[in-house]
């Protein structure tokens, strides 16, 4: 199975995981992409963004290990500071990305403009301070949250209509809260603060992260489901046939500064939750009791990523600031999950993303090099083991002799 990793440099890199005879598993991280590079390949296509506001569609060649790039994009509003906070393919040679700042932008890649020869852009405005953006499997709504800013969806067609009235792009806090009750032209649904705290205070707002919890996981479903993290270290989950508050809020789920990431996971009932420390947990979607902790992480989680129900074994992938790739186990019948296999990247992770291809199976030729490798670490003399006793005795009468010489000057 392989995994797609970006990093703080613009890279792009494949983690291919390997399953060795019996219960291992091996990681190997290679580049694809350096940001700049390009040769002749014609395989998987991944859509990428960088910090400097542009976009790229690449083409990926397994057996070359190279991309080769097909088309490119430009947000003339992205600014300097700001950043991407959700990128969706639209199913339709179409890419959706959001920004902090609310513009959302729709790449056709097979409607390229006759005088440029680039994909036309489609470029709109939502309410900014958006912490993340998502894309329903179905590509028919999307979500997003941030601080001050409630979890809210929205119909992705309209959202890019031309007679669409767009949004102040300063609507947010104390003019936000004033007509909280009124929908945007675009908006679906939006989601109402929980109730004040025992001061009888209004709480703060501040969606750190969401994600779309779908009935089937894997499959196109529906998308009424919503789980949200917040800053102060709540998961809640809101269902948006129901009702505006959450339909389960627990809180303190996590311990340092809050929820920081928050995937679905192998199965219906199953979440992961990481927050600003060194925490990745599984949840149960149900009671919002913590099921297990993955122990062995070093640094705050980056992003999440797990294969389906389908996939056997169901596993989850992560990196984390401490610039490991690491592959876990779940806990799949009631067992705990496991770090299985991790991989130095040299650089610091951004994101993951599943590929969602199947493993494979160790070759020949490298197990026997595991082997050889292994062998060596086997021979190798521990600290404070004894030596061969015929060498040991002959270093002691050497030194002895030497001893004596030095006496008799």
């Amino acid at each position: 199975m392989r995994f797609f990793l970006g990093d703080e440099n613009g890279q792009l890199k494949s983690a291919k995981c390997m399953k060795l005879p019996g219960t291992g598993w091996k990681v190997s991280v290679s580049l694809l992409d350096d940001g700049g590079k390009s040769g002749p390949a014609k395989a998987i296509q991944i859509a990428l963004v960088r910090a400097d506001g542009s976009g790229s569609l690449i083409s990926i060649n397994d057996e070359a290990n190279s991309t080769r790039v097909l088309d490119k994009w430009q947000d003339s509003r992205f600014k300097p500071g700001s950043s991407f906070v959700g990128l969706g393919s639209t199913g339709n040679s179409g890419t959706i990305s959001c920004t902090n700042d609310g513009h959302l932008s729709l790449v056709q890649h097979n409607d390229v403009t006759e005088d440029t020869g680039v994909a036309a852009l489609k470029v709109t405005s939502i309410p900014n301070r958006l912490c993340e953006w998502q894309l329903a499997a179905d590509f028919n709504s999307f979500a997003y949250g941030g601080e001050e800013v409630e979890v809210s969806v929205w119909d992705t067609s309209r959202a890019f209509e031309p007679t669409r009235s767009l949004v102040p792009g300063a609507l947010t806090g104390s003019k936000r809260r004033k007509g909280q009750n009124e929908l945007f032209d675009g908006e679906i649904w939006r989601a109402k603060n929980v109730s004040n705290d025992f001061l009888n205070l209004r709480q703060p707002v501040h969606n750190t992260t969401l994600t779309y919890l779908q009935s089937n996981y894997g499959e196109k479903g529906s998308s009424q489901h919503i789980l949200a993290g917040t800053r102060l270290g709540s998961l809640r989950r809101y269902d948006t046939r129901t009702a505006r508050k959450p339909v389960s809020d627990w809180r303190e789920i996590t311990r340092v500064g809050g929820v920081k990431k928050v995937r679905q996971g192998n199965s219906e009932h199953e979440v992961y939750a990481a927050d600003h420390g060194s925490n990745l947990l599984a949840l149960d979607l149900r009671t919002g009791r913590v099921l297990y902790n993955y122990s062995g992480l070093a640094g705050a989680i980056t992003s999440i990523a797990s294969t389906t129900s389908s996939h056997s074994p169901p596993l989850l992938a992560s990196t984390s600031l401490d610039r490991f790739f690491r592959l876990h186990s779940t806990g799949v019948d009631g067992g705990r999950g496991d770090v299985l296999a991790k991989e130095w990247v040299k650089t610091t992770p951004s994101c993951v993303v599943w590929d969602e291809c199947r493993e494979e199976t160790l070759a020949g030729d490298d197990i026997e090099e595991d082997e050889d490798e292994g062998d060596i670490w086997e021979k190798m003399k521990g600290v404070g083991e004894e030596e061969d006793l015929t060498s040991s005795s002959d270093a002691d009468g050497e030194i002895q002799r030497e001893n004596k010489r030095r006496k008799a000057r």
